[in-house]
């Protein structure tokens, strides 16, 4: 372990800000790490692909069938990832650990947990010039399952939001329906 402390001192706060978005939400893709961390497609590409060959994320690609263009690549945290996080954080990296294996291992939710993260980073990402407004915070499907869970209740939305006006604030509970459940 002494290579993973020698690493765990090279990380920047931005790496671990990385790391933690893709740790509380599962799945990130390139395009949604640019718009939360990076001022260019470039550096994103960059920073990423160091995590990538460090063993910290997973990489996938994403074609559009039809045209085979490319879609953004999604990025989950790697066990390695997971570890190194959890020691960064003083914390015991079992869970992290678990929530990584479980990611790569139920990805059949991939395009669902992208869009609704992808709604929040939208929000994010538009309030992020403004003055004392914006998303303050907001928990993906793995945060709100284990707190509705905890809670005895019998489903979770997808995510739960935040966010700060002048005016006020507004709390977003979100249910993304990509129209792929039966109407049972």
């Amino acid at each position: 372990h002494s290579k993973e402390y020698v690493l765990l001192r090279r990380l920047t706060n931005r790496h671990l800000a990385i790391l933690t978005a893709i740790d509380q939400h599962r799945y990130r893709d390139q395009a949604q790490i640019e718009s939360l961390f990076f001022p260019s497609v470039r550096a994103c590409q960059h920073r990423t692909a160091w995590l990538r060959t460090q063993s910290r994320v997973h990489r996938w690609l994403r074609l559009r069938p039809q045209t085979w263009r490319r879609y953004p690549s999604v990025l989950s945290l790697s066990v390695r990832g997971a570890w190194l996080l959890a020691s960064a954080r003083g914390q015991d990296p079992r869970a992290a650990i678990r929530r990584s294996r479980h990611a790569v291992a139920h990805r059949f939710h991939l395009l669902h947990d992208l869009e609704a993260n992808g709604f929040f980073t939208a929000i994010a990402a538009a309030s992020r010039g403004l003055k004392g407004e914006g998303l303050y915070h907001w928990i993906g499907e793995w945060g709100c399952k284990e707190t509705y869970r905890a809670r005895g209740a019998a489903f979770a939305t997808d995510g739960w939001g935040h966010d700060l006006s002048p005016a006020g604030e507004v709390v977003l509970l979100l249910e993304w329906d990509r129209g792929t459940e039966s109407p049972q």
